[in-house]
C-alpha cells in the first residue's frame, strides 16, 4: 500500500537522521562537561540539545504515523491507561499546567499499548496548549453505551477556521511535528472509535 511504502521510506530516513543526532548529542555532553565553559556557552549547548531532542521526537512521530498497526485486543481498564498517560507526560515535563483525572473506571476491549500512545499524544497536545499556568482535565464517562474520554485544557482554544485542519498530517501551529493528533485519530479508528476537536469545551 501507499502508506506501507511511505513507512519504508520513513524508516530509512529515520535511520539516516538518528545516527547524526545521537553523535551530536554525545559530542554536546562531552562539551558540557568542560569546566572552562562560560554561562553563555552552556546556554547555547542547552538550546542545541533541546533542538536535537525536538528533531528526534519528530522522527519518532513520523515512524509512528506510518507504522502498520494490528491491535491486540484484550480487556483494558481505561482509567489506569489514562493515569499512565498523564504520568508519562508529567515525568517528561514536571512543570507546566495542573493535571486532573476524573470519572469511574471502565473496562474496554482494546490494545493497551496503542491506547496509551494515543492518549499520550492527546494529553501532550493539551498540556502544550494550556501553558505553564493552565490546567488540563481528563474526564472518563460512558455515553450511549460507549467510552467517552474528554481532554480539556485552559488554553486559548483553536481558531474556528483551523479546527478542520488539525488532523492534517504535518499541520502545526506550535512548531511540533504536526503528527500527534493524526496518530491519535488513526489509533482510535483502529478501535472503531474517533477523535474530535472542539474550539471550546462544554
Amino acid at each position: 500500500t501507499t502508506l506501507a511504502r511511505i513507512g519504508e521510506i520513513a524508516a530509512l530516513v529515520a535511520h539516516q537522521v538518528r545516527n547524526p543526532i545521537a553523535g551530536a548529542g554525545a559530542a554536546l555532553q562531552i562539551l558540557a562537561g568542560r569546566a572552562t565553559l562560560t554561562a553563555d556557552d552552556r546556554r547555547v549547548i542547552v538550546t542545541i540539545q533541546e533542538r536535537l531532542d525536538g528533531l528526534n521526537r519528530q522522527v519518532t512521530d513520523l515512524l509512528q504515523f506510518t507504522r502498520d498497526r494490528t491491535p491486540r485486543m484484550a480487556p483494558v481498564p481505561l482509567r489506569a491507561v489514562l493515569a499512565d498517560a498523564l504520568r508519562l507526560d508529567d515525568d517528561r515535563d514536571n512543570k507546566g499546567p495542573t493535571r486532573h483525572l476524573e470519572g469511574s473506571d471502565l473496562v474496554v476491549l482494546a490494545d493497551r499499548g496503542l491506547l496509551l500512545e494515543a492518549f499520550t499524544h492527546l494529553i501532550d497536545n493539551a498540556v502544550r496548549a494550556a501553558g505553564d499556568d493552565g490546567a488540563v482535565r481528563v474526564a472518563l464517562r460512558v455515553t450511549d453505551g460507549q467510552a467517552d474520554v474528554r481532554i480539556c485544557d485552559s488554553g486559548p482554544g483553536i481558531p474556528q477556521d483551523l479546527v478542520g485542519r488539525v488532523f492534517e498530517p504535518l499541520f502545526t501551529t506550535r512548531g511540533g511535528s504536526g503528527l500527534g493528533l493524526p496518530i491519535a485519530r488513526l489509533l482510535a479508528e483502529l478501535h472503531a472509535g474517533d477523535v474530535e476537536v472542539s474550539a471550546t469545551s462544554d
